[in-house]
């Protein structure tokens, strides 16, 4: 149903397109290029992606020019390519292991948002982004999600996607909750809101053109790497 200003009617809540790409990226860097951290963690009984997040923590927003295109087992939503790959772009002599540990964490910033861009071009607007799982426990991901999208970072209890929405479920079909959106209220709650640091706006306006850049100029090369 339309709206008067001629824009999608939804309901508040709406799921992102499904992506190939996620902290699957950051699992690929750390056990191929962070052995070290993972030794460390071991021994400190820490956690390695804590140790891999302190150092993007400490390596400023932008990541000084390194980008990365997190296309490693191809793009789906909204860029559907199956020949798309991974790209870091950019890269100096001035650019250590947590300039291309918070590259990675933005580019994945980068991609929510090119999403939220493309739900937007339907008419459905993004209020705040709900977060959950293993990602979402990072502080420092958080805000850089927060301040890349501009909008607030809502961290929920959640944990399992696939078995709440099967206890949801579950539970209107037995009649315990009298619908879904009910089922979904009582069991999911926000614990933790991240709002954007609009001085980081500029930075990652820039950060943003220059991932839809990569995307669109790298097609070709897509293509050729496929046929080889």
């Amino acid at each position: 149903m339309n709206n008067k200003e001629g824009k999608i009617k939804t309901s508040p809540t709406r799921v992102l397109g499904y992506v190939t790409s996620g902290g699957i990226c950051l699992r690929w860097y750390r056990d191929d290029f962070c052995q070290l951290e993972m030794a460390c963690a071991k021994m400190l009984e820490e956690d390695s992606y804590d140790l891999m997040t302190k150092q993007a923590a400490q390596t400023p927003p932008g990541a000084e020019g390194l980008s990365f295109l997190p296309h490693l087992s191809g793009s789906l939503a909204p860029d559907v390519n199956p020949h798309a790959t991974g790209i870091f772009f950019g890269l100096t002599m001035i650019h250590k292991k947590g300039h291309f540990i918070r590259a990675i964490m933005e580019s994945l910033g980068y991609l929510v948002r090119r999403n939220i861009e493309a739900l937007s071009a339907m008419g459905i607007e993004v209020e705040e982004i709900r977060a959950f799982g293993g990602g979402s426990k990072s502080s420092v991901w958080n805000q850089i999600k927060a301040d890349i999208l501009q909008k607030p970072i809502c961290i929920t209890n959640s944990k399992e996607a696939a078995c709440l929405g099967a206890a949801i479920l579950a539970g209107k079909a037995i009649g315990i909750f009298d619908s879904v959106e009910a089922a979904a209220d009582s069991m999911v709650k926000v614990i933790a809101r991240y709002e954007p640091n609009q001085n980081n706006q500029a930075i990652y306006d820039k950060g943003y053109d220059v991932y839809k850049e990569m995307q669109e100029d790298c097609m070709d090369l897509f293509e050729v790497i496929a046929q080889e």
